[in-house]
């Protein structure tokens, strides 16, 4: 084995030192930050109006079911529409018989004329003084009696003729021609009234927005979102929350009327519906990403007057699209740190970057 001089040791030595010195000169200060303080983003608290976004499935339903019944006992002889047909009101519907509805108002016509010439007889003679008080009473009852007979005649020949009493859609007639159809009795047929429509919904009994829903549902206002509605928004108001879980559809049921004026949706149809004008006033909104679950709780970390880090409990309030709503233990002014959190701990110095803006649910 080749020995070497101690000379070469040395020399040897002295180079590796020196281009260790020429190393650290140019890149030694990179490795030896005189200032380690961690640094974080934060973001200041402002309570402000924060807008939530609820939608939902629903079905709509006419908001009133009209049923047609006859006002008098007749044979039905006509159906006067096309079923399924959107009408107006007061458009002729069937047509029932009018013979004996004729004969009924020829004959009190005639009982009004003989209880008139009565009538005038017994006021001449009383003036005359030939008849009592009472008599005269009696016949003019009797011409008043046969008068509203007459009257009445005249109103049921009318009603041979049956009307849509709303605008509205109408079904299929439960009775064929040539039957008697008996009065407010018999239901011919049913129609739905559309000018206002019900839009039906449902909450899960977890839903967290369920609360600021019964709370502001007078303040609201509902929305149709849906294709069927491209020129004209309709827009309505619940009128509707149950106060119980409903056993079949296991869900807490509303209702919303809406306008319908230009007859855009039907009975029947399954929209999306939004809830619109639902915030919390003077909310606090942070990411989700500062929340920190652990053995003590929830928490987030703030930065104190001094930059140092302090953990606080918080009560946790809804998670939404722009982050995490908290109801309880923040307020205006606190420093929630947004990003660095790996490594933190409690009284540590930071230094705060540039602070980000809290997220707003209204913009």
């Amino acid at each position: 084995m080749q020995r070497f001089s101690p000379k070469f040791y040395i020399i040897t030595l002295v180079l590796i030192g020196f281009l260790g010195y020429q190393v650290w000169q140019k890149f030694g200060h990179k490795f030896m930050q005189p200032n380690m303080t961690p640094m974080v983003s934060i973001i200041a608290i402002q309570p402000d109006k924060i807008k939530l976004d609820a939608e939902y499935n629903a079905r709509i339903n006419a908001s009133q079911e009209v049923a047609i019944i006859p006002r008098v006992t007749a044979t039905l002889i006509k159906k006067l529409y096309n079923e399924g047909d959107f009408v107006k009101k007061d458009t002729p519907l069937f047509e029932l018989d009018k013979s004996e509805l004729i004969e009924a108002m020829n004959k009190a016509e005639a009982g009004l004329k003989l209880a008139q010439l009565s009538f005038q007889r017994v006021q001449k003679l009383t003036k005359q003084r030939v008849v009592s008080e009472s008599e005269f009473e009696n016949a003019d009852a009797s011409f008043k009696q046969a008068e509203a007979a007459y009257q009445l005649a005249k109103i049921n020949l009318d009603y041979a003729i049956i009307k849509a009493p709303c605008d509205g859609y109408v079904n299929s007639s439960n009775i064929d021609e040539g039957n008697i159809v008996q009065a407010h009795q018999t239901v011919i047929t049913k129609m739905y009234k559309t000018d206002t429509l019900s839009a039906e919904f449902g909450f899960s009994d977890k839903d967290p927005l369920l609360t600021y829903v019964q709370d502001q549902k007078d303040k609201m206002q509902v929305t149709v979102l849906d294709e069927k509605t491209p020129t004209k928004a309709l827009t309505g108001k619940i009128s509707y929350i149950a106060s119980n879980i409903d056993e079949k559809t296991g869900t807490i049921k509303a209702k919303a009327t809406l306008d319908n004026a230009g007859n855009i949706l039907k009975a029947g149809n399954f929209v999306r519906i939004s809830l619109d004008n639902l915030a919390v006033e003077n909310g606090i909104i942070i990411p989700d990403k500062s929340v920190i679950a652990g053995p003590m709780g929830t928490i987030v970390y703030v930065v104190t007057e001094e930059n140092k880090v302090s953990p606080k409990p918080v009560s946790l309030g809804l998670l939404t699209k722009k982050g995490r709503i908290i109801t309880g233990g923040l307020q205006a002014g606190d420093k929630v740190i947004t990003e660095g959190l790996i490594k933190l701990r409690p009284d540590m110095i930071v230094e705060i970057q540039k602070p980000e803006e809290a997220p707003k649910e209204n913009e």
